[in-house]
């Protein structure tokens, strides 16, 4: 798949979204397409936040080092979270949401 079809994938994906949620692991800042999908999220004027998730067990009961933090959120000055139960993470995305008048 090319870099236009993924963009599109991306800028679909978007659509009729309020909140971004970006899950933070060990390569995450590292995607080619993370810092797009947050420009993309900060011009459609998305509450957007990052969540780190590298403590999480995978199915193999392995964790990952903890990742740094993608550029685009560090430089916008995103709120970043560490992953603790689903309740925590509604409540942030509320937050955020509300933040972006959502």
């Amino acid at each position: 798949m090319g870099d236009a079809a993924i963009k599109k994938l991306i800028d679909d994906g978007l659509n009729n979204t309020g909140v971004s949620v970006v899950f933070i692991g060990e390569k995450s800042a590292g995607r080619k397409y993370i810092n797009y999908e947050i420009e993309q999220s900060i011009q459609r004027g998305n509450g957007i936040i990052g969540v780190r998730i590298h403590h999480l067990k995978d199915k193999n009961g392995n964790v990952d080092s903890e990742g740094a933090v993608p550029a685009k959120l560090a430089a916008h000055g995103v709120k970043i979270y560490k992953y603790v139960n689903h309740e925590k993470l509604a409540e942030w995305i509320e937050t955020a949401a509300k933040a972006a008048g959502k």
